[in-house]
């Protein structure tokens, strides 16, 4: 049959069951559009078909990408965590030595301080012996020059007595020759 002679057989026969009960009006219609209707159907059940395949695999590889994901972001937190660790650990030990070295570095100041410290008291108790010592003869020298001094002093003082009692002896003497003198010349002219 060709297509023209169905659709004139279809609508004498729609013509012919639109005057009969509803009950024929959907068998007109199944008459005139069921095959294509079918047809239609079928493509879109195959298409709903294809289209939840290819849901179920899109969300299957989601689902794997999403996991891959997941377990490569929970091994790189791991690592970073472990990294993380490691530094902490690291820096704590780093802290510790370098805590260390202070503490050594403060010993070794207080152990030069307490050197210093000690030169600086030898020095001075050295200083103030060298001092006393310096005065001790100093005071000494000075003692030693006084007594030679008053010796000098008292050396000329006795020949100045010697001198003196020179000079009293000769004036002694002098008075005595004048006195004589005197009588000597008295006497010629007396007699």
């Amino acid at each position: 049959m060709s297509p023209k002679k169905t659709s004139k057989s279809a609508a004498d026969s729609a013509d012919a069951a639109l005057g009969e009960a509803p009950e024929n009006l959907d068998k007109v219609r199944d008459i005139l559009f069921g095959g294509h209707m079918r047809a239609v159907e079928g493509r879109i059940a195959r298409m709903e078909e294809r289209l939840a395949r290819e849901q179920q695999t899109m969300r299957a590889g989601i689902e794997k990408t999403l996991t891959g994901l997941e377990a490569f972001t929970r091994k790189e937190l791991e690592a970073l965590g472990e990294k993380i660790k490691v530094e902490r650990t690291k820096r704590a030990d780093d802290l510790k030595a370098l805590g260390s070295e202070l503490k050594e570095s403060l010993k070794a100041v207080d152990k030069r301080l307490a050197q210093l410290d000690q030169a600086t008291s030898s020095a001075d108790a050295d200083l103030r012996s060298q001092l006393l010592e310096q005065q001790r003869e100093s005071a000494a020298e000075l003692r030693r020059l006084g007594d030679t001094l008053t010796a000098e002093l008292g050396k000329t003082e006795q020949s100045l007595r010697t001198e003196k009692a020179d000079i009293s002896s000769l004036l002694a003497i002098f008075s005595d020759v004048a006195v004589k003198l005197s009588e000597e010349l008295q006497a010629p002219t007396e007699s």
